[in-house]
């Protein structure tokens, strides 16, 4: 009796090894994992979307509107520089620092830092009586800040400015190139082979529509006139330093 015991709690150990190694040579598959959320980005932000749905490709790189960033023109640029400024915007101001006898401007210089910004206005909303309520209940104007274009190097920004400066909407964009405020300049005495730093409209009693030209010297100006918009010849010239 005793022996037909231990002969079964003998097997019954065996039959338990035998399932325990059976057990321990055999991979068991894991479940299949979630698909986790990815980051795609979104022009102004990130969204959250799943790995197996399609990935939108990410927005392309805001492009300069020029091909050749050595011979940039900004009087063409215009038309570029304003789109990326708010609706219904005017041009306030522009302003070239180094722009060379042929109109243009080597925004890629190793020798020196040009650009060209330009400074757009939204016309403000007038005051008016508020619908619905007593006479005397105004709502008041409301005005916008001002978009500055810039054109740096190899790139390009639109920022507001809430500050404002001393200039104003011009009437229209200009008429005179750059180029062609050179030559007037030129014909009045400034030297070809130098780089200008010219703003339109000028900022000064001269009148709206004229540019401000000068050219620096190491004691100061060396060269500065105003340059007519309507006939694109030289208005009024600064005695040279």
């Amino acid at each position: 009796m005793a022996l037909s015991l231990v002969k079964t709690v003998a097997a019954m150990a065996v039959v338990v090894m035998s399932i325990s190694c059976a057990t321990s040579n055999t991979e068991v598959s894991p479940p299949p994992a979630e698909p986790r959320p990815t980051k795609i980005p979104w022009p102004g932000g990130t969204a959250a979307a799943t790995s197996a749905e399609p990935q939108p490709a990410a927005a392309p790189p805001v492009q300069p509107g020029y091909a050749d960033g050595h011979a940039v023109d900004p009087s063409t640029l215009i038309s570029d520089a304003r789109i990326r400024a708010p609706a219904g915007s005017k041009l306030s101001r522009l302003a070239v620092h180094y722009v060379a006898s042929n109109g243009r401007v080597d925004l890629g210089a190793s020798t020196h830092k040009a650009w060209i910004h330009y400074r757009f206005r939204r016309p403000p909303i007038p005051a008016e009586q508020t619908p619905g309520a007593p006479v005397g209940v105004v709502t008041p104007a409301k005005h916008f800040p001002d978009t500055i274009v810039s054109y740096e190097g190899s790139s390009v920004t639109a920022v507001a400015d809430e500050v404002g400066d001393l200039g104003w909407p011009a009437e229209s964009d200009p008429v005179c190139s750059l180029a062609q405020v050179w030559a007037a300049a030129i014909a009045a005495g400034a030297p070809p082979s130098a780089v200008a730093d010219v703003t339109f409209p000028a900022d000064t009693a001269n009148g709206k529509r004229v540019w401000n030209f000068s050219i620096q010297g190491t004691n100061g100006v060396l060269f500065h006139a105003f340059v007519d918009d309507i006939t694109c010849t030289v208005k009024k010239q600064e005695p040279l330093l």
